[in-house]
């Protein structure tokens, strides 16, 4: 399971429990409903959660040297192609990567990878364009 799978996984099981709870009042004083979950709905602490999932994703990300790598193609690679990609990513940046694929027709072909400190673009639109930029000078 994926970073964003677990967090995804905490922020329905938090929402679900929410809606269970404030169904049923087990609860009796105020100082009881202070620990209880549907307190986080009644301080509207509730619309934070998506920034808790996503400081939590990050925090891993950091401790276990996951990147996201945004890697976008003219058609679509299939599960080989990504995996060989991907394995190669990996040596190359020497951390475990999360590919994020996307198709983009208008790249003509070829494929352009984007990390954080890392572009590579193979595409023939990029090439088409260092191309009239050479001439235009």
């Amino acid at each position: 399971m994926d970073v964003r799978a677990k967090a995804s996984s905490a922020s329905d099981y938090f929402s679900t429990r929410i809606k269970q709870d404030s169904s049923t009042s087990k609860y009796s004083s105020s100082k009881e409903k202070g620990n209880h979950p549907n307190s986080l709905n009644e301080h509207n602490e509730l619309s934070h959660l998506d920034k808790i999932s996503d400081a939590y994703e990050e925090c891993y990300r950091k401790k276990h040297r996951i990147e996201i790598v945004k890697v976008t193609s003219a058609s679509k690679l299939d599960e080989d192609q990504l995996s060989r990609l991907k394995e190669m990513l990996e040596k190359k940046m020497n951390k475990t990567l999360e590919l994020e694929v996307q198709v983009d027709p208008s790249l003509i072909a070829g494929i352009k990878v984007q990390a954080n400190d890392l572009v590579m673009d193979n595409t023939v639109i990029a090439k088409i364009d260092a191309m009239k930029e050479a001439i235009n000078r």
